[in-house]
């Protein structure tokens, strides 16, 4: 991941799918998956995720939508928790697993993206960069990731596909993975 490079452990599918949802929003500076160990009463309680925007904090719990409700579990309350955070400027949020899923499409989409722009971190793609950005009218159009390759023909389609990537997760760009996987179809536009 980019915006939490160390090795994590995701404790379900659903904290990776959170994660990657987490790495398309450009107002999101960084995440901790599992951050803290923090005792209650005979137990521990482990929040599932630590996020930092350019505006707040957050720490996010991930439960079944069936427990999204007063359901006692058996660590602290939500009220508890909410309480627990705000003494330390920390907001409490809880999402659903069915939260997830409605945006399951696009939580794989960047996952792909993320790992590719992850293991392309030592590509130089400025001159591939700056000719996308021409392209595409400094995001005046709204054309797919196909035609605009196909554009560049004169540029390595690796690279340019990989700078396109690196301007999209800068927010310079945006596609829309909504509700089709990330492919050379999906379509790019101005942020």
């Amino acid at each position: 991941m980019l915006k939490h490079p160390l090795r994590s452990h995701f404790t379900s599918r659903f904290a990776l799918l959170y994660a990657a949802l987490l790495e398309s929003k450009n107002s999101v500076l960084s995440y901790v998956p599992r951050p803290y160990k923090i005792a209650y009463q005979k137990t521990f309680y482990y929040p599932d995720v630590h996020v930092t925007t350019k505006k707040t904090r957050f720490v996010v719990d991930i439960v079944p939508a069936s427990l999204s409700g007063n359901v006692k579990s058996a660590g602290p309350s939500i009220e508890e928790k909410n309480a627990f955070f705000s003494a330390v400027d920390i907001s409490y949020k809880v999402i659903t697993t069915k939260e997830i899923i409605n945006k399951q499409i696009k939580a794989e989409s960047w996952l792909d993206i993320v790992q590719r722009l992850y293991l392309a971190r030592p590509i130089d793609t400025d001159f591939e960069y700056k000719t996308i950005l021409t392209l595409c009218g400094y995001g005046k159009t709204n054309t797919t990731l196909y035609k605009i390759l196909e554009d560049a023909s004169e540029l390595d389609i690796y690279r340019a596909e990989i700078a396109l990537l690196r301007l999209v997760f800068d927010g310079r760009l945006k596609i829309d993975v909504s509700k089709h996987s990330f492919n050379h179809h999906t379509k790019v536009s101005a942020k």
